[in-house]
């Protein structure tokens, strides 16, 4: 939750450099002074301060709804399902591609007039400022609807119950905080304002160099899809490549040596543009290393695998896993050992993490977690939809996982008796280490 709200307020600071939003800020404060300003000529901070208040408010509270009304739409469960469906994921794959080129300015991005002409108005005193903040929010649609997006996206994929309630409405609010601080600042500091640099080309860029991690993002999603229903359109090896194309075109643009759209730069590049190019260039060069050799463990478990989840047969020596609980069942009562269950899912990182770095070591299983595991009689549930479980089957062992264990993370490690009686439970923060993992089989087993 910290690492997410944190996302979400960088996102918010970043979204201030922009062109759709830095310009505003003096303009704004301008516009507060100006109300401020007495009949002899003197200005009142202090109301400067409560106009800047207020505006602050009327942003939050427009991202606040954003939140809220995603949080109702999806509800505990549906937010989980929500970023796990193929669809979803197709969908939001197109999105990202459309929000990056938007941020290239190929083409502008806006809100249909109808709904800009709901916010146009601007009433005079404190009401009036509060409704400014809503038409600011309106106006820089443009900017943070891309950020809007993979803010969303990564909320859509809490873990837990509560959480799943609370991380839409908890990030939309870090994230419009992050985006209201200067304007409440600088009213409390106005000489902070001369400070500021000026508007100009140089946040254009920063809005291109947005676009290209937009393009790099959507290669996730539809790499998603693509686990889910094995179309092996995506393995490891073309993920990495177009990640690393993606990242050495952004590089190759920031240093002006690439033309896309109409705000590519030009002249000789500044300090700035050559540290984030070469920040690029490094995302590109550890993309293609990875291609021929394991890359870091976390990382391992973002990207596809090198086996589909599920899809190849078990390697030598390693433990074979049932997809049917009944039937895990079933032979749990003639063999007299218990059922060990994995809840998981076709797109789950934390599962692919233990996969790979637990049960496995660089694809070669792990003798002592084998020995472990060749206690139980092994189910692997999948929770979303895909090739290894269709809509029903897939919301069945969701419902079982929540009803069964009160969980509704991936992945969970149920234990229980032939006859269904719970045993044991274990989330992936308490066994996402060969050591605690291990501790937690022989703790179960019989």
């Amino acid at each position: 939750m910290l690492g997410f709200l944190a996302t979400a307020f960088g996102a918010g600071l970043a979204t201030l450099l922009t062109p759709c939003v830095f310009p505003m800020i003096p303009v704004t404060l301008a516009f507060f002074t100006k109300q401020s300003t007495t009949k002899d000529g003197e200005v009142d901070r202090g109301a400067v301060v409560k106009l800047a208040l207020m505006y602050c408010a009327g942003i939050v509270l427009s991202f606040l709804a954003i939140g809220i009304g995603f949080a109702l739409a999806v509800g505990k469960s549906g937010a989980y399902r929500f970023a796990t469906s193929p669809i979803v994921n197709v969908v939001f794959a197109a999105l990202f591609v459309l929000f990056g080129l938007a941020m290239l300015e190929i083409f502008e991005l806006r809100l249909p007039s109808r709904v800009q002409s709901l916010t146009a108005g601007r009433k005079g005193g404190a009401l009036g400022v509060l409704f400014m903040g809503l038409t600011f929010v309106v106006s820089a649609f443009t900017c943070t609807a891309p950020i809007l997006g993979s803010i969303i996206s990564l909320a859509a994929g809490a873990n837990g119950s509560v959480e799943a309630l609370i991380r839409p409405i908890l990030g939309m609010t870090a994230f419009s905080l992050a985006l209201a601080l200067p304007f409440f600042v600088l009213a409390l500091f106005p000489p902070l304002l001369s400070k500021l640099p000026r508007s100009g080309a140089w946040m254009s860029t920063v809005k291109g160099a947005f676009g290209f991690l937009e393009i790099a993002a959507a290669l996730k999603f539809l790499s998603n899809a693509d686990l889910a229903w094995q179309w092996t359109i995506l393995p490891r090896e073309v993920f990495l490549n177009l990640t690393a194309m993606t990242l050495l075109a952004g590089g190759l643009w920031l240093l002006g040596k690439l033309t896309v759209g109409h705000s590519t730069p030009s002249g000789k590049p500044t300090v700035a543009r050559g540290i984030w190019s070469g920040l690029f260039f490094a995302g590109a060069v550890y993309a293609m290393y990875g291609v021929v050799r394991p890359m870091d463990p976390l990382m391992e478990s973002y990207v596809p695998p090198y086996r589909a989840a599920g899809e190849q047969k078990a390697l030598a020596g390693e433990p074979v896993w049932i997809r049917s609980l009944d039937e895990a069942k079933a032979l749990a009562a003639k063999s007299g050992k218990r059922v060990l269950i994995d809840f998981t899912g076709h797109t789950c990182v934390n599962c692919r993490y233990v996969e790979q770095n637990v049960f496995t070591d660089k694809g070669a299983p792990r003798p002592e977690i084998n020995a472990a595991l060749n206690k139980f009689v092994l189910a692997r549930l999948y929770v979303d939809p895909g090739k290894h479980a269709k809509q029903a089957e897939a919301e069945k062992n969701y419902d079982y996982e929540d009803k069964g264990f009160q969980e509704i993370a991936q992945p969970v490690y149920g234990v229980i008796e032939p006859d269904g009686k719970v045993v044991g439970k274990a989330v992936f923060t308490e066994v996402k280490t060969v050591e605690t993992m291990k501790a937690f089989l022989e703790k179960h087993a019989k």
